[in-house]
């Protein structure tokens, strides 16, 4: 089973449960496609950096990658996952 047919079948068992379901993924464009809000966490202590909801309706169409609103919103995405340079790791070590 490919990963587009897995969440075709995800998307019909969400439609068919009308229940909330918590998805994790580390893949955006995942995200983007199969769900309704999605929450941006940070590192340890864990909080939600980023709650977004998705403008696009359920069953995604083909369409939805080249919507304007999906460039922005990956966007905002991308930006709440960087980890700005006084934040790294290799800073707190010196």
């Amino acid at each position: 089973m490919t990963r587009r047919h897995m969440q075709s079948w995800l998307i019909r068992v969400f439609a068919h449960l009308q229940a909330t379901i918590l998805f994790v993924t580390h893949d955006l464009d995942e995200a983007l496609h199969l769900c309704d809000r999605i929450y941006v966490l940070s590192e340890c202590p864990t909080v939600v950096k980023l709650a977004v909801e998705v403008p696009f309706r359920r069953p995604p169409s083909w369409r939805t990658s080249v919507d304007p609103r999906y460039a922005a919103v990956r966007d905002s995405l991308l930006e709440a996952l960087s980890v700005a340079p006084e934040d790294r790791l290799d800073n707190q070590l010196d």
